[in-house]
């Protein structure tokens, strides 16, 4: 029998009428997200193939890609199918212009390309959303995605991905996914589906009315009780109608009441059945050929199938017309079965020894042909090693652990066990999976051939310790034999080998003698990338035995040298991050700034979100002690709008302190609220800043008896993490004031005075200076003229600009209530100065109020708060001046274009022009009027 064609667009008008409105609003620049479900065989195909159509004859670029269950493995195998033919059949000027920017990060994926640096995780899927961006540029585009899931799980993240974001696109996101389906109950499609900003309509079998209505297309005249018949047992499922009517009418029933009866001969097993009948009028080519491309699955080019089948091109070519013909395949190239189910049907026709010798004889061809390693390890394992590394370094892990798992069963060569088993330990280390990864360093450890090997994964293997699993012992005694075994001119593994004793003693406490290591590691000069990291972990111990800032300065210094090194290095922790704080509290700000500025870029580059908000927050908190306070919250700001999850809450936590300096409590404390961290904050170590942001917001607003219970929990958090109170200066002052406004004046001043003396230990002016100012003003005792003046002369060589405007204003206030009313009028003009330049309102209203107490005359800001640049804006304003396009703002601050877009036209109509030429001149104008000059 000849397979039917399905049914018309029945009972679809209101389905057509949403793709319309979709594609019309993509047309005037608004992107939609719709997403059909339904059943096997509903019609989803049918409609987006009409979707298709339209588009076409709308005059709109239609991308394409469809997921099927043999390629669901393959990493961003669907997204391939949209976006590699237009990159490939573009020229190169075209080429160049669609990969402009951050989408050369999608070129490994759209050109099959191998860079020297990987993209990072995230980076893959910002080089393709900002491909499709170029791409829409060009023209209003619709993507259309079948049969989502079976869709590779990376395609499905990028599509999630390109939904969060379709509204700034002059895009239409159509896409189907049947219902009965596991992957929409749970798994990424799950977490895309449930996006507000994607329309999730389902498809509803057609009625008793149209089927009747498919029926009369078949027939001259069905009757009522055969149609009934034909909808009781398709359940109304247009595929299924449309090849039970053939099989019907190839069976010589009548389209009558008699013939209802024999309706439920041919129901939906059928299908199958049918596939192999049509095979079987077929001639062997057309057989060979449509068991080919069941093999190697949708989208196969002729040539491939055409060998895989034994047939020469033109052959092969006739075989497709009659296959085509027969209903089976569409008529398309490459090639593609009309429906999934035909693919599966014809699939299942071959036995399972035919199956494992015909995927066996595609990987070889694939091989021989220069395939992706990903598509021939479809068919053998033999390749998936290369095919975890290809898809690691396009940002899919997990298919690269499905890939490393299914080449341990294979199982690996013995020499090679060893190799396989620390990759995938680095990748499910990667993703979270600490307790599969232990397991599989420990198996590696016993493997190991030599020594340098054993400590890598002796090195791998304390990442993933487990503090209660009670292998601390176990792995002393690994790493003292490591170190018994090791040549001397292994320098890189004995050098890891350190690194990894330091962290190891230093949690175990008291325990173990670290001095001997520790001298050999004073020697280091941070020549190469490996001594920097020993460098870095020194720093801890450094902070443990209390060194100075100059000690400290000395070693993170020459970790530094390697800086751009160990950010390279970084996907998921950077080492630089330690340099950067420790830099910062020993106030060599303008290294520390070099250094976060560094990371920054270089996850830009890369494209890797993660890393890009934590260098923010980093560069957010060296230019906040700088009292930089615009360019801080700016930073904040985007670190928030570039990250999720715990990112979110270090960069908030960082904002809410900025904002607090800017004078703005209640700001600051809705940003907390905002990002829910008004309740119990996890107790992970990178959370800690952020539990005492919030004691600093809290006392802010009178609420001391909160703001103690922070502080405590926040000292808890210090003891067991083995933190250094260094950085805490301010905290420490913050924790007095709430201490003392309870009413425990002893328990306040003995908080300033320990604070003291941990600063003149640290020996830093600028954090001495801070606590003295800190003794000033709780310390009812002290004689805060002399301390605050001591204060002004320690910070007035530090590059704590906004420390320095406040001890001057407060040594101006102390002076003026001491009766000096001349001569606090010097420090308080200079500290309104300074902190108007900082930013920091709330001290410059401080001041100006001493000042007017004083007997001056103040000058107003001239400028509203409705006309003040927020600090974004005012970001985005200096990179639109400086000749940065939209797209080129958006790509570098992880915004789409439309972001830039709105904040551009608040700063145009804030400061009064309506050209991008006029900027540079209106901000300067701007400058000056909120100082009032």
């Amino acid at each position: 029998m000849a397979i039917a064609a399905t049914t018309a667009l029945l009972e679809r008008s209101a389905e057509l009428e949403r793709i319309d409105a979709a594609l019309e609003s993509a047309r005037d620049g608004t992107g939609v997200g719709l997403l059909f479900e339904g059943e096997a065989g509903i019609g989803k195909t049918a409609l987006l193939a009409d979707a298709r159509l339209r588009a076409q004859a709308a005059g709109m670029l239609v991308l394409r890609g469809r997921g099927t269950e043999l390629e669901r493995e393959y990493p961003l195998g669907v997204v391939q199918q949209c976006l590699q033919p237009p990159v490939l059949e573009a020229d190169q000027s075209s080429r160049e212009r669609l990969l402009a920017g951050a989408a050369s990060l999608a070129a490994p994926v759209v050109l099959d390309a191998i860079t020297d640096e990987p993209a990072a995780p995230f980076g893959t899927l910002h080089g393709l959303f900002w491909l499709v961006a170029n791409l829409t540029a060009e023209r209003p585009t619709l993507v259309v995605l079948d049969d989502l899931q079976w869709a590779d799980e990376p395609s499905l993240r990028f599509f999630g991905f390109l939904v969060r974001r379709v509204e700034s696109l002059p895009l239409a996101l159509v896409a189907a996914a049947r219902v009965d389906d596991r992957a929409l109950a749970d798994g990424p499609l799950a977490v895309v589906r449930s996006d507000p900003a994607l329309e999730v309509l389902e498809l509803a079998p057609l009625s008793e009315q149209g089927v009747a209505a498919f029926l009369r297309s078949s027939a001259t005249d069905p009757t009522g009780s055969f149609a009934r018949a034909c909808w009781a047992a398709t359940g109304g499922n247009p595929f299924l109608l449309g090849h039970l009517a053939a099989a019907l009418r190839d069976s010589g029933v009548p389209f009558t009441a008699e013939g209802a009866s024999l309706v439920t001969s041919v129901t939906p097993p059928e299908i199958a059945r049918g596939v192999r009948r049509a095979l079987s009028r077929l001639d062997p080519h057309a057989v060979a050929l449509a068991r080919a491309v069941a093999v190697l699955g949708d989208d196969a080019p002729l040539d491939e199938a055409a060998t895989l089948a034994g047939l020469d091109r033109e052959a092969a070519s006739e075989a497709a017309d009659r296959l085509v013909s027969a209903r089976l395949l569409d008529d398309s190239r490459p090639l593609q079965f009309a429906h999934p189910l035909l693919r599966e049907a014809a699939h299942a026709t071959l036995s399972a020894a035919d199956r494992e010798r015909e995927h066996r004889r595609a990987a070889d061809l694939l091989a021989a042909r220069g395939a992706p390693p990903e598509r021939q390890a479809l068919h053998l394992v033999a390749t998936l090693r290369a095919a975890a590394r290809l898809s690691s370094d396009r940002g899919a892990l997990e298919p690269a652990i499905t890939m490393l798992r299914r080449a341990l069963v294979e199982p690996p060569l013995d020499a090679d066990r060893f190799d396989v088993l620390m990759e995938l330990a680095d990748v499910e280390f990667a993703t979270a999976r600490d307790a599969a990864a232990a397991e599989h360093c420990d198996e590696a450890w016993a493997l190991a051939p030599d020594p340098p090997s054993r400590v890598r994964a002796l090195y791998q293997r304390r990442l993933v310790l487990d503090p209660g699993s009670g292998l601390g012992d176990t792995l002393s005694h690994r790493m003292t034999e490591a170190f018994a075994e090791l040549a001397e001119a292994d320098s890189s593994s004995r050098l890891r080998l350190i690194e990894m004793a330091l962290l190891h003693y230093l949690a175990a406490s008291n325990t173990h003698d670290a001095s001997p290591l520790l001298e050999e590691v004073s020697e280091l000069r941070g020549d190469t990338p490996e001594e920097a990291r020993v460098l870095i972990t020194s720093l801890f111990w450094a902070f443990r035995r209390g060194a100075s800032a100059a000690e400290i300065t000395e070693i993170a210094a020459r970790a530094a040298r390697q800086a751009g090194e160990l950010i390279a290095l970084d996907t998921y922790v950077s080492p630089s991050d330690f340099i950067v704080v420790a830099l910062r509290w020993a106030d060599r700000l303008d290294l520390a700034e070099q250094v976060a500025s560094r990371a920054l870029d270089q996850a830009r580059r890369r494209g890797s979100m993660p890393s890009f908000a934590r260098a923010a927050v980093h560069l957010a908190a060296v230019r906040r002690r700088r009292g930089r306070l615009d360019d801080a919250e700016a930073d904040a700001r985007m670190a928030i709008g570039a990250t999720e999850g715990l990112g979110v809450l270090m960069a908030t936590g960082v904002l809410a302190s900025i904002v607090l300096d800017r004078g703005r409590a209640a700001e600051a404390w809705e940003a907390l609220v905002s990002a829910g961290l008004t309740g119990p904050i996890p107790p992970v170590p990178p959370l800690t800043p952020v539990l005492l942001a919030r004691m600093q917001v809290r006392v802010a607003r009178g609420e001391y008896e909160a703001a103690l219970i922070d502080w405590r929990e926040a000292l808890r958090r210090r003891q067991f993490s083995g933190g250094s109170p260094v950085g805490w200066i301010e905290d420490q002052i913050a924790a007095a004031e709430a201490t003392r406004a309870l009413g425990d004046q002893v328990g306040a001043r003995a908080i300033v005075h320990e604070n003291l003396e941990i600063a003149r230990r640290w020996d830093s002016p600028g954090a001495i200076g801070q606590a003295l100012r800190g003794v000033a003003r709780i310390d009812l005792e002290s004689d805060p003229i002399q301390l605050l003046r001591e204060a002004s002369e320690l910070l007035e060589v530090s590059p704590a600009r906004l420390e320095y405007a406040r001890a001057l204003v407060d040594l101006g206030a102390a002076l003026r209530r001491a009766g000096a009313r001349h001569g606090s009028r010097h420090p308080l003009a200079a500290g309104l100065e300074l902190a108007e330049h900082c930013g920091a309102d709330g001290l410059a209203a401080t001041a100006r109020q001493e000042l007017a107490a004083s007997g001056v005359r103040v000058r107003r800001p001239a400028l509203g708060e409705a006309d003040e640049l927020t600090a974004s804006e005012r970001r985005i304003c200096n990179m639109a001046s400086e000749g940065l396009s939209n797209a080129e703002i958006a790509q570098a601050l992880f915004v789409t274009v439309k972001t830039v877009e709105m904040h551009l036209t608040r700063s145009y109509r804030k400061l009064g022009i309506h050209k991008r030429v006029e900027l540079a001149a209106a901000l300067a104008a701007h400058d000056r009027a909120a100082t009032g000059n």
